[in-house]
């Protein structure tokens, strides 16, 4: 990466692909979401992911800005869509936009 805001995006999608326990010595690094496909998608599901990830951001990035986050369920199938737009704290002009599609046991 070039950038500090090209690294920032890179270090959000690991900390949003990795399950808690996953890394040794730090068993609280994740977001957790792959466990969230095999549970009935409600309300309190996607503001449960929603909370997940801004609780994580705040926890071991800090330093990334969340813009927008939208966490939409599919009607039809287990699968649920994260969107965010983040920038680094103290330059909110600056954006990048993460897709991600949580489905089955993929991520």
């Amino acid at each position: 990466t070039y950038t500090t805001l090209d690294q920032a995006v890179a270090n959000a999608k690991n900390l949003l692909y990795t399950n808690k326990g996953e890394r040794i010595m730090q068993p609280d690094l994740g977001c957790d979401l792959r466990n969230v496909v095999f549970q009935n998608i409600t309300d309190e599901i996607t503001s449960d992911v929603d909370n997940r990830i801004r609780t994580q951001f705040n926890y071991w990035l800090p330093y990334i800005f969340i813009n927008e986050l939208s966490v939409t369920p599919s009607e039809d199938q287990n699968t649920i869509y994260v969107s965010l737009k983040i920038s680094l704290e103290g330059n909110k002009f600056d954006t990048r936009s993460i897709q991600l599609e949580i489905q089955n046991n993929q991520l």
